[in-house]
């Protein structure tokens, strides 16, 4: 299998009206995978709003198998009910869910992170370079210490 995760912003005023278009770039990103790897992908998303539930959403329509990093059970409790009800109708699809960490707090948004780079060998990052401190820019630091090869999909295009 090989291993693809997502890192992304949760997508907010600006890029909302380009969810579309990051969606499209997403989605070749993995044809292209999938004409090199053929089903043999493995999907690895942490289920945040934006690029990770669409990713798993795509991953999904493809039959492909996606697993779930989720920093700690719960992580959508102060999202709308209706995002609620997507996020746990899309984690019963999963191949597996795991509980990266029983504490609620941005320290297991991290660990889940690199749980997710430690299981990926490639990674697709939808990212706006001004926001240097999130989790989306801790997985770009830290890319060459994982291994990772890297698709940077750059938000500052949408602005």
């Amino acid at each position: 299998m090989f291993p693809v995760m997502i890192t992304g912003h949760r997508i907010h005023h600006v890029y909302e009206k380009h969810k579309d278009d990051i969606i499209a770039q997403i989605d070749c990103e993995l044809h292209e995978l999938m004409d090199a790897y053929g089903d043999n992908i493995k999907i690895i998303t942490g289920m945040a709003l934006g690029p990770d539930q669409w990713f798993a959403e795509l991953g999904l329509k493809y039959g492909l198998p996606v697993y779930a990093y989720i920093p700690f059970v719960g992580q959508e409790k102060f999202w709308t009910r209706m995002e609620q009800a997507r996020y746990r109708s899309t984690l019963s699809d999963m191949k597996k869910v795991i509980v990266v960490s029983n504490v609620r707090n941005s320290k297991a948004q991290l660990e889940r992170n690199i749980e997710m780079m430690k299981a990926a060998k490639h990674c697709i990052a939808v990212y706006d370079k001004k926001r240097t401190r999130s989790g989306t820019s801790h997985v770009i630091n830290n890319i060459t210490k994982y291994r990772l090869s890297l698709h940077l999909i750059d938000l500052g295009e949408y602005e």
